[in-house]
């Protein structure tokens, strides 16, 4: 804010909100020298005549993700960096490759905020202006990070963050001299889809009047536009563009873009600014790092890179035989049924259940899209075995948890130990004991009714036992019985055995008779012998 012409929007959030700054002010001689979004004087910056330079009212939109709304990190790195010090630090990331995402979070008692790829001051400071910022850039193995540092020991504004001159409220002071920096990268190989890559020569860009065609960039997760350094100290990093102009006095660099439906926009430094040494497109001054890896050099390419990112979840049906008893996770969960990486469940069967697996604990990971390790629980329903007891029959029977089996004795058999009513217990086995039917050698006894038994089932059981103990004969009822007569049988043997069957009758009858008045013959006798004397 030094009466130059500057833009720009600053962010900085919490855990609760997310605060906006555009500029507001300055301490120029004109009061319009400022702009929510500036992309720079046609003498110093090249970009698409078509397209304003100064936009003063604009839409401003914040998109907040969760951790778990985001495939696991591949890497993190950290530091601090306490007041007075001055960073120029490189940490290696071993991902083997340019990280598909990255992010430099600085976070201080004031709130978090982001670190920028670049920024456009090169050497050129002054007291008045209130100077603050941390930059990065990354290549297959490293990132890099630069603070400002006051090297000439004459400045008062350098810091991690400053928006209290020329942004926000007038008397703001919002400024991050020390904090805690993390950096995190992802490698989204198979957590991606809908990719777009396309890379530019410098060269190319200028002779298509500084648009690149693209196709519906808005519409994925994550849009970014790098400087990718083609020699000198810093070769082969690549370095994230910005979206506004906020320094155009020698010495400058940077690349500002902005896209839509169809187009990539880019505005860098003139070739006439560049040509005299006034400007680079890619320029890291004196006053980053104390002139760590300093560079300004145009020997550029441009890259255009867009991703959706597909988040690992994992889902878990719930049935009538599950339940969870305990939920182990780092993030507030929305949704009874999805479960982020890293998220660890202990289940157990409901009552009337038991599990076929030993282990119930499971932990979400992230392969696959999100898989469980290991697989949960299955449950199946405890049953009981169907009773088969000798000399019994089954009157009911249900065989799940809680249900009975009824028996009764057959016929010819009388109960004379164990229970013949049993319940299915949570073991899968029956209560009490198998019951004992023995044979019995004259009628079985009646049984009389037991009130724990059924009365509906008992009154079946001595219907049977009724029906077992009194047999009838077809052959022995009157209606049989009349049903017989007499028929001739021609056969010579049945006249024989007629013959003699008479003849016996009839010699038996006379004999019969004969002996009947015998006593009275011989009395006759007697007395006729009698009288003869």
């Amino acid at each position: 804010d030094t009466g130059a012409m500057y833009g720009g929007v600053v962010f900085v959030y919490n855990s609760t909100h997310v605060d906006l700054f555009v500029p507001v002010r300055n301490n120029g001689p004109t009061s319009g020298q400022r702009a929510a979004i500036y992309t720079g004087d046609p003498l110093s910056w090249a970009g698409p005549y078509s397209i304003p330079r100064i936009y003063m009212s604009v839409i401003v939109r914040a998109m907040v993700w969760r951790s778990r709304d985001l495939p696991a990190p591949s890497w993190n790195g950290s530091l601090q960096a306490t007041e007075g010090d001055c960073i120029n630090a490189t940490l290696e990331h071993s991902l083997m490759k340019y990280p598909d995402m990255l992010v430099v979070k600085i976070k201080t008692e004031k709130g978090s905020y982001q670190g920028q790829g670049l920024a456009s001051t090169g050497d050129s400071l002054t007291r008045a202006a209130q100077v603050g910022g941390l930059l990065y850039g990354s290549n297959e193995s490293h990132v890099r990070l630069w603070t400002l540092c006051d090297i000439t020991e004459s400045y008062s504004g350098l810091s991690l963050l400053s928006v209290s001159d020329g942004w926000g409220q007038r008397g703001m002071l919002l400024r991050g001299f020390h904090g805690s920096i993390t950096v995190t990268a992802w490698d989204l190989h198979d957590r991606s889809q809908n990719q777009v890559f396309s890379r530019f020569n410098l060269n190319d860009v200028e002779s298509s009047s500084y648009g690149i065609d693209s196709v519906h960039l808005p519409s994925f997760d994550v849009v970014n536009v790098q400087l990718h350094i083609l020699d000198g100290a810093n070769k082969d990093f690549r370095f994230d563009g910005v979206g506004s102009v906020m320094n155009e006095a020698p010495l400058y660099g940077g690349l500002v873009y902005g896209y839509n439906d169809s187009m990539v926009a880019i505005w860098v430094p003139t070739s006439f600014k560049r040509s005299n040494g006034k400007a680079a497109v890619f320029m890291l001054g004196q006053v980053w790092g104390w002139a760590f890896k300093a560079q300004a050099t145009n020997n550029v390419d441009i890259v255009v890179k867009a991703t959706d990112i597909l988040v690992p979840i994992c889902l878990l049906d719930f049935d009538l035989s599950t339940t969870i008893i305990n939920i182990t996770s780092k993030y507030e969960r929305h949704n009874a049924s999805v479960f982020a990486v890293g998220d660890t469940l202990s289940l157990q069967c409901l009552p009337g259940y038991r599990s076929v697996e030993v282990n119930s604990t499971i932990t979400c990971e992230s392969h696959s899209g999100g898989s469980w390790n290991p697989e949960p629980i299955i449950c199946e329903a405890i049953t009981c075995p169907s009773p088969v007891v000798p000399n019994t029959q089954v009157i009911h029977l249900n065989d799940s948890v809680g249900g009975s089996v009824t028996l009764s004795c057959v016929a010819g058999f009388d109960h004379v130990g164990g229970n013949l009513e049993r319940t299915c217990l949570d073991t899968g086995t029956w209560s009490g004991v198998s019951p004992i039917c023995t044979g019995c050698f004259c009628q079985c006894p009646i049984h009389k009714w037991d009130g724990n038994i059924n009365e509906t089932a008992w009154l079946l059981q001595r219907i049977q036992e009724l029906k077992n103990q009194l047999p009838i004969s077809r052959n022995s009822t009157t209606k049989a019985m009349r049903r017989k007569h007499c028929a001739y049988d021609p056969r010579a043997s049945a006249n024989g055995v007629g013959a003699t069957f008479g003849a016996g009758l009839l010699i038996s009858i006379a004999t019969i008779l004969i002996i009947s008045d015998l006593p009275i013959l011989m009395l006759h006798l007697k007395q006729a012998k009698n009288n003869f004397i």
